[in-house]
């Protein structure tokens, strides 16, 4: 096997982290001078109308607002309104440049946890700029560029596993609550405190999980009407591949093609045989990990609810992939035995050429984590 020495390792290092800053230069110029962040453009025209007493779920009236082209809806409960409200107070031009700005700042402050506190193994700190840059059909890129809300969300997510790994259980709720105001889907992810079974993380769990449904409540009863348009807006999502590469999607696009090669209907059961592939991962997971301790590896518990919420959810947006950057990178450099298999893996992660590749190879990994956990491989 081709060994390298200390200098050759630290050149190529230095010369992958030049070029992914020369990326990102590239990247920042485009944002600030092109006409990106078209998600951010529905955030702030949808919380103008929000403030002038107009439906902010129906396209048309912001377009109205924006004079400009607007293609995508609202997306999100009635209460996140209120969260660009203060970018109303500038331009939408400066308001434009302001949420890049905040964005950068998050990210940069996601990567320093990331690299601090989940890369125990400097000498990957390459292959985590790779990643940062072209992993999952250039997720963190794709968030900059269509100026979504993932990167805030990845943030909160992430320090609260940080949290959830220093037994913080209130905090680690709390910030699980907050980013489940903007996608409900992330509430899921309270159970996870409940892998210690003490009174202080039950407590938590109950304490948040409430507030959360009461606020819910609250938004619905405020205004029934508004979130009946948010609920309509989120039923008519249909996003395809490559924007949703999500295991209901693929099981979908699966049917389709078998319904076209039969001439049945195969595609109208896409619910229950996604229901069905749940179920199978759920307790395949739970009989292959049972007997690992994951309270005195909490690191590997949070990788694992991480990997299963991406793979199980029915939606997941290229964007969003963001989430399992750090999962893929602990299997890749912790659980892959031969370098080999590794450059394998950093390949498939970064190069994209097949359908549904960001999907499968992050399954592919969770299958190799699976299996590495049932035979006690050690933590982080």
């Amino acid at each position: 096997m081709l060994r390298l020495n200390e200098k050759t390792i630290r050149w190529i290092t230095v010369s992958v982290c030049l070029a992914v800053c020369v990326y990102a230069v590239i990247v920042f110029y485009n944002v600030i001078a092109g006409d990106k962040q078209w998600d951010f453009r529905t955030y702030y025209f949808a919380a103008q109308a929000h403030s002038q007493g107009v439906d902010p779920y129906d396209t048309e009236n912001l377009r109205a607002l924006a004079d400009r082209e607007i293609s995508l809806a609202y997306v999100y409960p009635p209460l996140t309104l209120y969260a660009f409200r203060p970018f109303l107070l500038f331009s939408f031009e400066t308001a434009y440049q302001l949420f890049f700005f905040l964005k950068l700042a998050a990210l940069a402050v996601l990567i320093y946890i990331w690299y601090t506190r989940f890369l125990s193994d400097k000498r990957f700190t390459v292959v985590l700029c790779l990643l940062c840059a072209f992993a999952f059909r250039e997720t963190i890129i794709r968030d900059l560029y269509a100026g979504n809300v993932s990167v805030f969300e990845q943030l909160m997510l992430w320090a609260a596993a940080l949290f959830f790994v220093e037994k913080k259980s209130l905090a680690y709720c709390v910030l699980i609550g907050i980013t489940a105001l903007f996608k409900f889907t992330f509430v899921i992810l309270l159970f996870a405190v409940l892998l210690d079974r003490d009174r202080k993380a039950v407590l938590s769990f109950v304490t948040v999980g409430a507030a959360f449904v009461v606020v819910t409540l609250i938004s619905f009863l405020g205004n029934p009407t508004l979130f009946e348009g948010f609920v309509a807006n989120v039923a008519s999502l249909s996003e395809g591949i490559p924007i949703n590469q999500a295991s209901l999607t693929l099981i979908r696009d699966v049917l389709r093609l078998i319904s076209d090669m039969t001439g049945g209907e195969f595609v109208r059961l896409d619910s229950a045989f996604h229901i069905a592939f749940v179920l199978f991962l759920l307790i395949f997971s739970f009989r292959s990990v049972s007997g690992y301790d994951f309270r005195n590896n909490r690191t590997d518990f949070i990788i694992l609810c991480f990997f299963l919420y991406a793979l199980l959810m029915p939606r997941m947006k290229d964007y969003s992939y963001v989430l399992l950057i750090i999962p893929c990178l602990h299997v890749t450099y912790r659980m892959l035995g031969t370098g080999l298999a590794r450059l394998l893996a950093v390949f498939f992660l970064c190069v994209s050429f097949l359908p549904y590749q960001a999907f499968l190879t992050a399954l592919i990994l969770y299958l190799v984590f699976i299996r590495q956990i049932r035979r006690g491989a050690p933590a982080l």
